[in-house]
């Protein structure tokens, strides 16, 4: 999958649109730029109206616009658990993050605890190999999140919350990100390690872009 010669990805994350209709519904445009941050290359959509969660994105080839690369779906958190938080508090909350697209089989992303804070650890398997999301920052969340490939887990001695260890060495990181101030809305750079195949790329990006458009319902 890897080929250790080959130069590292990187792209640069934007809030380009985003608007509110009559009805109320909030819309939400998220691209990522190639390394010079000039041309699109990738763009996420998705909406949502302030008493609701986002449940659902698309992720585009700009080249391929208006067909969907790839379809999202994020599962919801309890309405008993919005009712006694507020909804900014709930965009914190860690779901389920189901990716389709042009591969054989949904990638199914799931979180060592459901509904808790933060979003990560987040577990799925592609080409049956394992692979780990982790707070890229733990004390910022809308951060990008590292991630990392691992042949175990099991159980924390003594969580009583369903947190989980793993043999992921830190030092082995495939996807990583930083953060930087433009204006008044922060924008994100990820790097992807070289060689990756653009397919897994893509389903990577996808899962983070829709994470963070999430996390920015929060922080508006």
């Amino acid at each position: 999958m890897l080929d250790p010669n080959q130069p590292t990805t990187t792209y640069h994350l934007h809030r380009t649109r985003e608007w509110t209709g009559s009805s109320g519904q909030r819309k939400y445009v998220y691209t990522a730029r190639e390394y010079s941050d000039k041309y699109a290359l990738y763009m996420l959509e998705t909406s949502h109206r302030g008493d609701s969660q986002v449940n659902a994105a698309d992720f585009f080839r700009v080249a391929e616009f208006p067909q969907p690369c790839i379809s999202i779906l994020l599962s919801g958190i309890d309405k008993k658990r919005i009712s006694t938080d507020s909804s900014k508090d709930a965009a914190y909350k860690s779901r389920c993050i189901h990716l389709r697209g042009p591969f054989s089989q949904p990638i199914k992303e799931y979180p060592d605890r459901q509904q808790k804070i933060p979003w990560s650890p987040r577990r799925f398997t592609y080409g049956g190999r394992r692979f780990v999301w982790k707070a890229g920052d733990p004390h910022d969340d809308t951060m990008p999140e590292s991630l990392y490939e691992y042949q175990k887990d099991w159980a924390k001695p003594g969580s009583r919350t369903g947190k989980r260890c793993d043999d992921a060495r830190p030092m082995t990181k495939l996807v990583w990100g930083e953060k930087k101030k433009q204006g008044k809305l922060d924008s994100y750079t990820i790097h992807f390690k070289g060689g990756m195949d653009q397919v897994f790329r893509e389903i990577l990006l996808a899962s983070q872009m829709a994470r963070q458009v999430c996390l920015f319902t929060a922080v508006d």
